[in-house]
């Protein structure tokens, strides 16, 4: 052993073959590669592109944001060993009672329970606002909330439909001050006027709902065709317009109770915040509860207008209709004698205003297309279709009967 020295190392042999061919080094892997496909052209603008690596840029750099760890598995269950060494207690923490419940392997859904709050007083608002508006919709659900055609027309169309009632009276009211002779001369004019421009709005929105499927109503089409200035002062408006619409309409029911229940006059505030707050809530609990609740005053209010209109009608063909036995002439102040003609024509442009309250209302279907069942735009614009004819019909009808009797 003390004969033999350390020669220099031994060369390294070369590799052998592999199994199914020869060995291949890094550079002829790289030889023998397929070439790489080019890269299709980008079709998002340049700006979108720096705007999205910027922002996965920022992202990166973002706090707390760890790339290592394992992936998330929504069907995991947690199991938790507690106690002492040696002892056999297991809680497992499943994800329904976390407030999701699997419909399908990798895919959960969430139940009320996600949502349910975690303090005594947060579960007694939860329990009230439930009882007031009901339970909270799921996606599934709110699909079935939209509506057919019946329901829809008292959801939507109540207020044209209710206006119907006051415009005519508006109208006397104004041409009263010139005299009996003028509410005779005034009011079948005014009347047609206004049935006139019931069928010119209603046609244009029906236009405005096949170029607008997804909803159009004057702020929308104002604010696309005149610019926003003109889109706002159409969007004031509208709001302007809804509500006074519900003050004047509760108070004009009112009016109607109290010429039944005088005694009624002492709670008139009262009862028509009240029916305001109710009528609230019930578009609160959702469109089909919504459309059920108003659809029985909706049809009867239709139903009985129609009935009186008709029963009018026959009676004036058949020449069975007369006048009030008490006929009431009003007669025309000396004022208006004086001036002459020019204050009746601004008299007859207020009196025109004024029943123009037939036409608030109508925009209410193109805003609410969505709404709907399939087709929505077509649905949206029968249900105006059939909402403008039952305006001028109960219009015209009321006005005829007015001045007949």
């Amino acid at each position: 052993m003390r004969g033999l020295s350390r020669g220099p190392p031994a060369a390294r042999p070369p590799r052998p073959p592999g199994r199914n061919g020869p060995a291949y080094t890094p550079q002829r892997m790289a030889d023998v590669s397929a070439p790489e496909p080019p890269k299709p052209p980008p079709t998002l603008p340049d700006a979108e592109i720096a705007a999205l690596r910027e922002a996965g840029r920022a992202w990166e750099k973002a706090p707390g944001r760890s790339s290592a760890g394992p992936e998330v598995a929504p069907g995991l269950d947690v199991a938790e060993t507690r106690g002492r060494p040696g002892e056999h207690y297991v809680r497992i923490v499943r994800s329904q009672t976390q407030g999701f419940e699997p419909v399908a392997p990798g895919w959960l859904e969430a139940t009320p329970r996600a949502i349910a709050p975690d303090t005594d007083f947060g579960r007694i608002r939860r329990r009230l606002r439930t009882a007031l508006l009901g339970s909270p919709l799921s996606i599934h659900r709110v699909l079935h909330e939209r509506l057919d055609k019946v329901r829809a027309l008292p959801v939507l169309s109540s207020d044209a439909l209710s206006s119907v009632a006051y415009a005519t009276e508006q109208i006397v009211l104004i041409l009263a001050v010139a005299g009996t002779a003028a509410i005779s001369a005034d009011l079948l004019p005014i009347m047609g006027v206004i049935a006139l421009l019931i069928i010119i709005v209603c046609l244009s929105y029906r236009q405005t709902i096949k170029a607008y499927p997804q909803g159009g109503g004057s702020y929308i089409v104002a604010k696309d065709n005149l610019g926003p200035v003109a889109g706002l002062i159409a969007g004031s408006a509208l709001m302007t317009d809804y509500i006074l619409t519900v003050a004047v309409s509760v108070a004009s029911g009112y009016d109607q109770i109290q010429s039944v229940f005088p005694a009624a006059v002492h709670y008139r505030v009262a009862a028509c915040i009240t029916v305001v707050v109710l009528i609230a809530v019930a578009n609160l609990r959702g469109l089909r509860q919504a459309g059920n609740i108003f659809a029985a005053p909706t049809y009867l209010f239709i139903g009985a207008i129609i009935l009186t209109v008709t029963v009018n009608l026959f009676r004036l063909i058949t020449g069975s209709i007369h006048p009030t036995g008490t006929s009431i002439h009003i007669p025309m102040t000396e004022s208006f004698t004086d001036l002459g003609g020019m204050v009746l024509v601004l008299l007859f442009l207020k009196a025109f205003s004024s029943g123009c309250s037939a036409l608030t209302g109508i925009e209410a279907i193109s805003d609410g297309i969505l709404a709907f069942k399939v087709p929505e735009w077509r649905n949206a614009r029968t249900t105006l279709t059939i909402m403008g004819t039952l305006c001028v019909v109960m219009f015209c009808g009321i006005t005829i009967g007015t001045e007949v009797l």
